[in-house]
């Protein structure tokens, strides 16, 4: 009696915690990319992977990727700690999603396959990707170190956009309360050699207030424009030229009160905030079973929120933040007998400069990385392993070993395990902050000894305060953790799938 209790009790609080429950037909049959960098049937991948699909994000009718991604199960929405401590204040960080219990922070997010820039403690804004570009989203759980390097410790998002698919023009206009307007257009072009994609929108919203008794809005007045094009030319029968362009641009407006002098004021304030990115991609078919792929890609983003005193227009505060990150990658793929041996190699590097550091700093890292599938009718089984040196610690080698097995059409079972790291990143190394408003100074390990000196100078620290304790410190070293999943699939009335995890 006890046992069958306990296995009830399990049943549901797996279905209740953990379950996902997808009403799609034959979805074991989607093609899926993130979980191995290689074109797989999500039933062939033996990693805990779920999609959100094109037609769901339909159904749904959420017009923000924030939104959208708290549909799923074992995904949960982290703000930035400022946005949520003073209504109304500018708030350039964003916010993140929290994979495996894990912050923000060690998810990885990436936008067709490369990384997005603009984070910052941790979180950046996922709702300057629009909704109605999205072709799917692929959530990977668990360590990704092994292809993605750093930052995958939780897990992987990759938001993957539309692509050419015919000679179409589309167009939609949504209007909602609070005069919430979006406008959203699309083209297709497609001719025997080239092909393009093209989708522009603009949104804007005079934003909403949940509680009249505190000055300003909940949310903010904004209005924001986006601009993507994809182009695939076809050079000759062996070779592949790709190319993506990116903008986005939004403006938000923002009121609310603060003590300045020990007098409440009204302030106001704007934040601008830009990302675009170029992606180039040429693709070399060696022979029929293996294929050579270089990537270059470029990405910038900046944000400047600068917030005045109502009553005589003086500066109160002015964050800004300006990021850019350079990718060159080069791979090589061989498929033989559904068998697939990827390899690659690549260099990353990044500028960042903000108001929270005293100048510009910037970040590189050198990789390669291997990986074997081997796929056969009852399982598959996916072996990598990745070699990062970066600028500021040692080597990082990070192996993944993950297995599936079918038991029969409707039964399957998934293990995987791997090793992740994350990086010290820019705050951690390079901060310089000095709240002027609360009082305090934070300081990341690299600035901490001169920072420390600075305010001994200035009389901010006791003369007799010996400081050279808290000046000789180690450097950082990176985190790292290993990570185990086990999932069983079970295909349910052949069109409901529930997963074990």
């Amino acid at each position: 009696m006890k046992i069958g209790y306990i296995l009830f009790i399990f049943l549901v609080t797996s279905l209740a915690s953990v379950a996902q429950i997808d009403t799609i037909s034959k979805s074991l049959q989607q093609v899926v990319i993130t979980a191995t960098r290689t074109v797989k049937s999500i039933g062939d991948v033996p990693l805990p992977i779920s999609v959100i699909t094109e037609k769901q994000l339909q159904n749904l009718g959420l017009q923000k990727l924030t939104d959208v991604l708290q549909t799923q199960a074992g995904l949960q929405l982290s703000n930035n700690i400022l946005g949520q401590s003073l209504q109304g204040y500018p708030n350039p960080f964003g916010s993140g999603i929290q994979l495996q219990g894990l912050d923000a922070a060690y998810t990885l997010i990436l936008m067709d396959g490369m990384p997005m820039t603009g984070r910052n403690a941790g979180v950046l804004n996922l709702n300057r990707i629009n909704v109605n570009n999205i072709k799917q989203i692929e959530i990977i759980k668990g360590p990704a170190a092994s292809l993605y390097g750093a930052d995958a410790l939780a897990g992987v998002i990759n938001i993957i956009t539309k692509a050419s698919t015919a000679n179409t023009l589309n167009a939609q206009v949504h209007y909602a309360t609070n005069n919430t307007i979006g406008v959203n257009v699309s083209s297709s072009i497609q001719q025997k050699k080239i092909s393009t994609q093209l989708f522009v929108s603009r949104f804007s919203t005079n934003g909403y207030d949940l509680d009249k008794t505190i000055y300003g809005k909940t949310s903010d007045p904004s209005e924001n424009y986006t601009a993507t094009i994809k182009n695939e030319y076809k050079i000759s029968n062996s070779l592949l030229f790709r190319n993506q362009l990116r903008y986005y641009t939004q403006k938000q407006f923002n009121n609310y009160l603060v003590d300045v002098a020990q007098q409440t004021q009204i302030v106001k304030g704007t934040s601008i905030e830009k990302d675009w990115a170029v992606h180039n991609e040429l693709i070399k078919t060696l022979n029929k079973l293996s294929k050579l792929i270089a990537k270059i890609y470029l990405t910038g983003y900046a944000n400047n929120a600068k917030v005045y005193v109502q009553k005589d227009n003086n500066l109160f505060d002015n964050t800004f933040l300006q990021q850019l990150f350079f990718k060159n990658e080069l791979l090589y793929e061989r498929t033989k007998n559904n068998n697939t041996f990827l390899t690659g190699a690549g260099v990353d590097y990044e500028i960042i400069n903000s108001s929270r550091y005293a100048n510009k700093k910037e970040l590189s890292n050198i990789y390669g990385f291997a990986q074997q599938e081997f796929s056969h009718k009852k399982y598959n089984l996916v072996a990598g392993i990745r070699l990062d040196k970066h600028r500021l610690f040692n080597e990082q080698i990070n192996p993944r070993l993950a297995a599936s097995y079918k038991i029969n059409s409707n039964l399957q079972l998934n293990a995987s395990i791997g090793r992740g790291f994350k990086a010290p990143d820019f705050r951690q190394q390079f901060l310089f902050f000095t709240n002027s408003i609360v009082g305090y100074t934070l300081f990341g390990v690299n600035e901490l000894a001169n920072g420390l000196q600075q305010l001994k100078q200035q009389g901010q620290i006791d003369a007799n305060i010996n400081i050279n304790p808290y000046v000789n410190i180690p450097n950082l070293l990176a985190e790292t953790s290993v990570g185990i999943n086990a999932e069983v699939k079970w295909n349910f009335l052949n069109n409901i799938k529930i997963n074990f995890l």
